[in-house]
């Protein structure tokens, strides 16, 4: 995670904020909020999705697996004056064990497709759920060019995006039900390895509930 460690301190530029603001008013459209207590934020970055989000619920607590980025987080976090109801903290599921108490709503933006084996982060998802929990994912749809990614190079071991139908498929096979997803705005990036012009790429909101 040293990328995103180095990447911390300048992550928040306005395209991400303004992304970020974006995000969190679609999921106040979408998710059943009322009366939601405990929240995780999974690949929350510096924690700019729940921040916008932290007066619709109880306690969030955001989690990334980058030092950097928690750090960045937890400092927004306390300029916002919001310590008493949100946390940051360092986590990878899917290779670290947590006694985190169960979670009503998980909630997460561009980040699932940096993990590359999907089924056993949905799978520490589900054991993280009350039954009847609810996972909220914000990604990117299938890149094929890998156009999102390339300025990384061999270093990037996810995925170029989903297909939609894939990941539905991936929801349901980790025991997920209920399964949603719609269309949810776009990321628009210049792309210096392919000339310095600037193209979309389309992301998607999955909704699926924990039986």
């Amino acid at each position: 995670m040293s990328r995103f460690d180095d990447a911390a301190k300048t992550w928040d530029d306005e395209p991400k904020l303004a992304r970020a603001r974006t995000v969190a008013d679609l999921l106040r459209a979408t998710l059943p909020l009322k009366g939601v207590e405990r929240v995780l934020d999974l690949g929350a970055g510096t924690g700019q999705l729940s921040l916008n989000l932290a007066d619709a619920v109880g306690e969030i607590v955001v989690s990334d697996a980058s030092k950097g980025m928690v750090e960045v987080a937890s400092r927004n976090i306390m300029d916002a004056g919001l310590a008493e109801k949100m946390s940051a903290l360092q986590l990878d599921l899917t290779t670290q064990d947590t006694d985190l108490a169960p979670f009503d709503g998980v909630w997460s933006m561009l980040a699932f497709h940096h993990v590359p084996d999907m089924q056993r982060l949905l799978s520490r998802v589900q054991e993280l759920l009350h039954p009847g929990g609810w996972l909220a994912v914000v990604d990117l749809d299938q890149d094929p060019d890998g156009a999102f990614h390339a300025h990384v190079g061999d270093d990037f071991e996810g995925h170029h995006g989903f297909a939609r139908d894939s990941f539905r498929e991936q929801l349901e096979a980790a025991g997920f039900e209920e399964v949603r997803i719609q269309d949810a705005g776009q990321v628009d990036k210049e792309l210096e390895v392919h000339g310095g012009h600037s193209q979309a790429f389309p992301m998607f909101l999955a909704v699926a509930t924990r039986s």
